[in-house]
């Protein structure tokens, strides 16, 4: 029981809030991308232009949350650095993703 109560959370800050939101972007952009792929199944294939779209929002919000570790790791709290450290994770799988779809279909 000593080593619970030894654990203090901490308010968040700022840029852990930044995290936050680049992780739910992130997500979203995730979710679209899959929710077109499953749309366009009936019609046919999906186009080069939307799998570009796909990949370079995920990347550019895989590269934001990359700064936003950088700077939650130097001033802001476990929270913020974790959270920013899954959206790089999710933003680099919609990358992949975006492709693979393309290929595929």
């Amino acid at each position: 029981m000593s080593l619970l109560s030894a654990i203090e959370l901490t308010k968040p800050k700022r840029w852990d809030l930044a995290g936050v939101i680049i992780l739910v972007a992130t997500l979203a952009v995730v979710g679209a991308n899959l929710a077109v792929s499953q749309s366009s199944t009936a019609t046919g294939s999906i186009s080069g232009g939307v799998t570009t779209v796909f990949a370079t929002l995920s990347l550019v919000l895989c590269l934001l949350s990359f700064m936003v570790l950088g700077k939650t790791a130097e001033v802001g709290t476990i929270w913020g650095t974790l959270l920013s450290l899954a959206a790089s994770i999710v933003g680099m799988t919609g990358v992949l993703l975006a492709t693979a779809l393309w290929a595929i279909s």
